[in-house]
């Protein structure tokens, strides 16, 4: 718990502004990659919980393979996204560096790595006591997951715009248009890549049609 300290991790659900401030004042990179990696993780781990009816070395395999891939999948993901941010928090003035971004970004992923690890837990209690997946993943199971998976990202959505204001200096419309043009430049990017590739295997079907 050395680079996650506990009383930050609760701080930042009530006082996310303040805590944000302490964090990228002292150490902008505090447990990001152990963030990044626990958010992507834990969505691997509910996604397949399923699995826990399976033997148990394919359940070996897939927790194996989630902890390989979340670290890449997370701070490749954190680090798009904070680029995003940057880049047309620019266009409004943002004042805060990339890495204060990445920083707003895994923090703000507390409430839903929280909401995730508690739907978990309580499907394995249930599992383990009943032994029948059926029983575990009961209607009030289901809503009270559904809940969960609310409340952590609309959670998390919350911390992020007040983090944003902190590091950004931005008041709280002008961190939600920076919330929305990212996600907008982000639509671009990918149309256009999307174009690009299009195009270039159109030029190389009719090049290979040509030389035939």
């Amino acid at each position: 718990m050395s680079k996650l300290k506990s009383n930050d991790a609760i701080a930042i659900l009530f006082h996310p502004k303040k805590t944000i401030k302490k964090i990228v004042e002292t150490n902008p990179k505090k447990g990001f990659y152990l963030l990044a990696s626990l958010s992507i993780f834990l969505s691997f781990v509910f996604s397949f919980k399923e699995f826990v009816i399976s033997p148990w070395y394919y359940t070996l395999l897939g927790l194996i393979f989630a902890a390989i891939v979340s670290p890449v999948i997370g701070v490749i993901g954190y680090y798009l996204q904070g680029f995003l941010y940057y880049v047309t928090g620019k266009i409004l003035k943002g004042k805060a560096p990339a890495v204060n971004i990445r920083a707003v970004m895994a923090w703000a992923s507390i409430p839903t790595i929280y909401a995730y690890s508690l739907a978990i837990v309580i499907f394995l209690f249930l599992f383990i006591i009943s032994g029948n997946l059926a029983y575990a993943l009961n209607p009030y199971f289901i809503i009270f997951q559904t809940l969960l998976l609310f409340i952590g990202p609309v959670w998390s959505m919350v911390i992020n715009f007040a983090g944003i204001m902190q590091v950004q200096k931005f008041s709280l419309l002008r961190a939600i248009a920076n919330a929305i043009l990212a996600v907008l430049f982000a639509v671009l990017l990918v149309l256009g890549i999307g174009i690009v590739v299009a195009i270039f295997v159109a030029l190389l079907k009719l090049a290979i049609h040509l030389i035939r």
